[in-house]
């Protein structure tokens, strides 16, 4: 079967394309064998290939990617799970699987059924953008309606999911983005947009107004966003680069104090949580985002790509493809 996997850390050419990649192993009780027709990129297929992640986090070799869509292969008999149905999934870089292949064995309980208004490429950009902007904004700040919200890098993937997931909630939106981008992030739904270029977002938002701001920036911006949140209100990062050690345990002691919450995103797989996104989509309060798609083979060209850090949404790999499954 077709696959990309690393065998050390590196640049792009350290990515391996083969089409005789080993299948996987038997599937055991509990598991679905799952054919992949598409995959995606995210920043943390890159950060995994350079190295830039503790090693301890992941075993080499290893096939990477942390998100599918595809068509259920094999299942057991009293499976939720039939054979020919539609799923969607995330899988954590620090697990022993890897969406970059044709064939995958999971257990059941990292995957669900997917959006049936979806086609299964627009399905495979949304599991880990996904599950990151519900755990910070759902699961950690309890968002509802009412409530004001700032989106950081809106047109990005975890971006431009957060502020349509902000309004599914019934928030006010207020979202970041380059100039190139502020219709598209408006088309999201976003209340106020906030061109970098032409305005700072604190020269915007008045201090002490905010119940929740998602920062995947870091660094300054988030020492500015802090100033923005309420008493009592969330700021919560999406872990990057530019998150300092230091900045962090200051953070969490303040928030101890009662003073404004913080929380850092480690997006972890949650089948309910899963479930719940996709129902969003059939309810047609989410769209899916993509900005270009490659071929497997091309995977050397999307990492180069998503490196370059201007993409607007999702970037979409075809590994078998709907029209070359159940051959």
């Amino acid at each position: 079967m077709k696959a990309v996997y690393i065998e050390k850390n590196g640049g792009p050419e350290v990515l391996i394309y083969k089409e005789d990649y080993a299948e996987p192993k038997q599937r055991k009780r509990g598991h679905l064998l799952i054919e992949i027709a598409y995959t995606s990129v995210n920043p943390v297929d890159f950060k995994t290939r350079k190295g830039m992640l503790p090693r301890i986090a992941y075993s080499l070799p290893k096939v990477l990617g942390g998100d599918l869509a595809g068509v259920v292969l094999e299942a057991d008999e009293t499976s939720a799970f039939k054979k020919g149905e539609r799923v969607v999934s995330h899988v954590s870089v620090t697990s022993k699987y890897g969406t970059y292949q044709e064939r995958i064995v999971l257990p059941e309980k990292l995957v669900a059924k997917a959006p049936s208004n979806l086609s299964l490429k627009e399905a495979a950009g949304f599991p880990l953008v996904g599950l990151t902007a519900y755990q910070g904004l759902v699961e950690k700040a309890k968002m509802a309606a009412g409530q004001r919200v700032l989106i950081h890098a809106g047109s990005g993937g975890v971006g431009s999911f957060a502020v349509q997931l902000a309004k599914a909630f019934g928030c006010y939106v207020y979202a970041t983005c380059g100039p190139s981008n502020v219709e598209m992030v408006k088309g999201l739904g976003a209340d106020e947009v906030i061109n970098y270029r032409e305005k700072q977002f604190d020269e915007v938002i008045e201090p002490d107004s905010l119940d929740i701001v998602l920062d995947m920036l870091g660094g300054d911006i988030e020492v500015r966003s802090r100033r923005l949140v309420k008493p009592r209100g969330h700021l919560i990062s999406i872990l990057n680069d530019n998150v300092k050690i230091a900045r962090i345990f200051g953070n969490y002691i303040k928030s101890g104090f009662g003073g404004k919450k913080f929380a850092i995103v480690m997006v972890h797989p949650d089948r309910a949580q899963l479930e719940h996104i996709c129902r969003l989509y059939e309810e047609g309060k989410l769209k899916p985002v993509i900005d270009r798609e490659f071929e497997l083979k091309d995977i050397k060209e999307a990492h180069t790509y998503i490196e370059q850090g201007h993409a607007k949404g999702k970037i979409i790999v075809k590994v078998a493809g709907e029209e070359d499954q159940n051959k």
